[in-house]
């Protein structure tokens, strides 16, 4: 499937693009499927672009997985996200892989913070495709291939059919995906190098839940090792991402002809913020999970973030003015630059539809 968006097309190009129902052979109890989601469950990486695959609860499909596909150093944009599910048809285990409808997905990340993927359904995602599974043991594989055999329909990048191989094992994730148009020649391939093995490896992020409730990630680190501070008076410039989990986008510096946002903490912002940037370091980039309590709590905000809502932000330290270099400073903390809580009229240009 067409693994990545734009340098390969939609996430896990079409297949067949149709709501079907679960097959009700996709049974919880059925142990040779869980053996077969446990090999891919995991952390993949060729350097360039990581692959994570875990677990989602969808009430009506046991055993599926969501993978995430983002470029490293660039995690708060999905290259993209599918779903992915062992079933039996006829008997013989098939590699089923979704995607979210158009317009929808989750927030990135939510590995980190399980409690909060949105409870879904199996009926409206979009079934991709199903690949036909061979394996060396089908009860307890320690490799898997899985193909769509024949080429199928597609329609992408001016390829109207693909053909799709995967490999899973204990060393990695094998891609290998071409894409022909009307006459039968090879129009794209993915990844673009071809064939290529993204290697099993321990998750590089710390996931970090604070006594608060607030969940902390380091996506990035700074190249200069002595990168100043911030503490509490400080000045902080930032840009950020702000969603909900449902993958809704409701706020972001990054808009074109937007600066980034300086503050001084703790100050006029929410309280997961207060709390989750102080001790970031000039040129990090920050998920925060913000509770409710931390957020917005039982108000919510601009008719936007409804009630009750936890928070999903990835912060960017841009620069740093320390409080003792502010003209103004006289020993005090806690400036109110603006009183910027988020809590915006929310009629930005924002591509709200994230159609990856």
């Amino acid at each position: 499937m067409n693994i990545a968006k734009n340098a390969a097309a939609t996430a896990c190009a079409a297949i067949v693009c149709a709501l079907v129902a679960l097959s009700p052979t996709a049974r919880a109890d059925d142990a040779a499927l869980r053996a077969h989601t446990d090999l891919l469950r995991g952390v993949y990486s060729d350097g360039n672009l990581r692959i994570h695959f875990f677990d989602i609860a969808v009430t009506d499909a046991p055993n599926m997985l969501v993978g995430e596909f983002v470029q490293i150093g660039e995690e708060s944009v999905l290259k993209a996200q599918i779903l992915a599910q062992f079933i039996r048809r006829q008997g013989e285990i098939t590699l089923r892989m979704y995607r979210f409808p158009a317009g929808t997905r989750m927030a990135p990340g939510l590995w980190a913070a399980p409690d909060l993927t949105p409870e879904i359904e199996s009926s409206p995602l979009d079934i991709v495709g199903d690949l036909r599974v061979r394996s060396d043991d089908p009860e307890n594989p320690t490799w898997i291939e899985a193909s769509t055999g024949e080429h199928v329909p597609v329609h992408t990048r001016q390829a109207i059919e693909m053909s799709t191989k995967l490999r899973i094992d204990a060393a990695g994730f094998t891609i290998d995906e071409v894409g022909y148009d009307g006459q039968g020649e090879q129009v794209w391939t993915f990844p673009e190098q071809g064939p290529t093995t993204y290697a099993r490896i321990d998750n590089p992020l710390t996931r970090v839940r604070r006594e608060s409730g607030l969940i902390v990630v380091d996506l990035t680190e700074p190249a200069d090792a002595n990168a100043k501070v911030g503490e509490a008076g400080d000045e902080f410039t930032v840009h950020y991402y702000g969603w909900l989990p449902n993958g809704f986008l409701f706020d972001t510096s990054k808009q074109p002809g937007r600066d980034p946002f300086a503050l001084v903490v703790p100050g006029g912002v929410i309280e997961g913020w207060n709390q989750g940037i102080i001790g970031m370091r000039v040129g990090t980039t920050r998920r925060l999970f913000i509770p409710p309590h931390l957020g917005y709590g039982e108000r919510g905000a601009g008719g936007v973030i409804p009630p009750n809502s936890w928070l999903v932000f990835d912060v960017e330290l841009v620069s740093l003015r320390k409080a003792s270099d502010m003209p103004d400073h006289d020993g005090r903390h806690g400036h109110d630059h603006g009183h910027h809580d988020h809590d915006h009229d929310h009629d930005h240009d924002h591509d709200h539809d994230h159609d990856h």
